[in-house]
């Protein structure tokens, strides 16, 4: 029986190998005795790709719209193509091999990221590895970059002393204040094309309010043991403030 192999992912070094190229080109352009031709042109399309993909940025930020695969996918697909045909077409020093962009691409990783990328401990040699296993490496779904990010810049702009001042009712303040903001896509005058990207943005502030508590709870606890979080929300009872009451914390987003 012939397994059937349509929809096993090809790794970089096989789509290198196995990468076609029948687009038609000039003839002018084909005589030419320019040796990098060939990679100069692919060069440009990598910029024709990046303009495509900056407009879809541009309609975001100016309108609001959202990214749509239509206007991505392609174009990112482009980009990886075009290192494939540069791979293939870069002049090289006579007997020199082609470049091997699948070493290249591991190795550039593991240099910029200052660590090993997990290969498995009973194989002896590096395997190749899919282009689907180097986008769950190195690309992190959009929404988590954004609460990441988010949560980047609420620690920059308050650290973690303020954090670490935090009751466990100060955080369910914060955490429900923007919860609530993100109601105000139901009102009237917010142009409905802006709507999800209003709910959409204060659920990210609430998802990154939620890691900074995460995180001072376990600060917290770390310090003073499992009971750390027991005494997390005793300067409430102390200080007479209640769900609800009291002072707003300082954490805006």
């Amino acid at each position: 029986m012939t397994t059937d192999k349509t929809n096993t992912p090809l790794t970089i070094r096989e789509l290198q190998k196995q990468l076609p190229w029948t687009i038609h080109y000039d003839e002018a352009f084909r005589n030419s005795p320019v040796a990098h031709k060939d990679f100069q042109h692919a060069l440009l399309h990598v910029f024709k790709a990046a303009g495509k993909l900056a407009s879809a940025v541009n309609d975001a930020e100016h309108k609001g719209h959202l990214f749509k695969s239509v206007d991505i996918d392609p174009y990112l697909a482009d980009l990886v193509i075009c290192a494939l045909r540069m791979a293939n077409t870069c002049p090289r020093p006579t007997g020199r091999q082609p470049i091997d962009l699948q070493t290249c691409v591991e190795e550039r990783i593991e240099m910029k990221n200052g660590m090993k990328l997990d290969r498995g401990v009973a194989e002896p040699v590096i395997r190749d590895r899919t282009l689907r296993e180097f986008a769950s490496l190195l690309i992190a779904p959009a929404w988590l970059s954004n609460i990441i990010e988010e949560r980047d810049n609420q620690g920059a702009k308050y650290g973690v002393t303020t954090d670490d001042g935090h009751d466990l009712f100060d955080w369910v303040q914060l955490i429900v204040k923007h919860a609530t903001r993100a109601l105000d896509v139901s009102r009237i005058t917010t142009p409905p094309l802006q709507r999800g990207g209003i709910f959409r943005f204060q659920m990210v502030r609430v998802a990154a309010l939620a890691v900074a508590a995460i995180e001072a709870i376990d600060r917290k606890t770390a310090r003073q043991g499992p009971g750390g979080f027991a005494k997390f929300g005793e300067s409430t009872i102390v200080e007479g403030r209640s769900h609800g009451k009291g002072r707003l914390p300082d954490h805006e987003s």
